[in-house]
């Protein structure tokens, strides 16, 4: 889902900023529904694909979801912490969103079309992840912990670009996560120091420890975002398996 950015962007999502909703002017509600239609449709989309739905319908019906349910009803206006996990509340909604489509056995007209590159990636995506994992059911899970996963590097990436480290954003992306995705070799670290600025590998290796810890100190903080301080430990757990799974996944595909 690919709608037009707005000047603002929300960075977080924790119960009390979802509070806020309610009370910011259209702008800035606009610029937050944006950003969290962005971030979630992906683990919405994959649970519809897990139960059954053919690339056209999941697309009709994620689509209808957030134009009936997230910004029609106000879903994440109507979010409180007292509900448990965000990852929980948004599925219970999907779900009971399905059973109202299925008893009407009809889509409504599509009102906020999905992004037809995104979706196309999104659907490769997904083929790999069930060709990897013979158990779809938590396939809204797993993607689910995908996407805090993104939203971490992409804050990860941020915080070294901002802060003149851009080496070591480039050294641990081409050293960890490029081959990670790919499911190729790594290259030596020596290949990659000249690429990343680096006078030795010694420097490299320290470059690339000292991303990963600021990577899972983000993760903590995204993971947060979506939970209340008991379910955190257990949340944070549950997230780092799930990646965890994906990646043992990729490695031996």
């Amino acid at each position: 889902m690919q709608p037009e950015l707005t000047k603002t962007r929300f960075e977080t999502t924790s119960w009390s900023d979802l509070k806020l909703l309610a009370e910011t002017d259209q702008t800035q509600r606009d610029g937050i529904l944006n950003t969290l239609s962005i971030r979630y449709w992906p683990p919405v989309y994959a649970h519809l694909r897990s139960q059954g739905y053919d690339a056209a319908q999941a697309s009709d019906l994620t689509q209808e979801f957030f134009s009936q349910v997230i910004l029609g009803r106000k879903l994440f206006e109507r979010a409180h912490e007292d509900k448990g996990r965000l990852r929980n509340f948004l599925l219970t909604a999907l779900k009971n969103f399905c059973i109202d489509q299925a008893r009407r056995q009809r889509l409504q007209p599509v009102t906020r079309p999905l992004d037809h590159a995104d979706l196309l990636a999104e659907e490769a995506s997904l083929q790999v992840m069930f060709d990897q994992q013979s158990d779809s059911a938590n396939a809204y899970d797993r993607r689910w912990a995908l996407s805090l996963f993104e939203e971490s590097i992409r804050r990860c990436k941020s915080h070294f670009q901002a802060n003149g480290r851009s080496g070591h954003w480039t050294m641990f992306a081409k050293r960890i996560l490029e081959p990670a995705s790919s499911g190729n070799r790594p290259r030596p670290i020596a290949d990659l120091c000249g690429q990343a600025g680096f006078k030795n590998p010694a420097n490299a290796v320290a470059a690339i420890q000292v991303v990963k810890k600021r990577l899972a100190s983000i993760l903590g903080d995204v993971v947060r975002e979506t939970v209340d301080n008991e379910e955190f430990e257990y949340e944070l757990a549950a997230v780092r398996q799930l990646i965890a799974d994906g990646q043992s996944a990729a490695t031996n595909r």
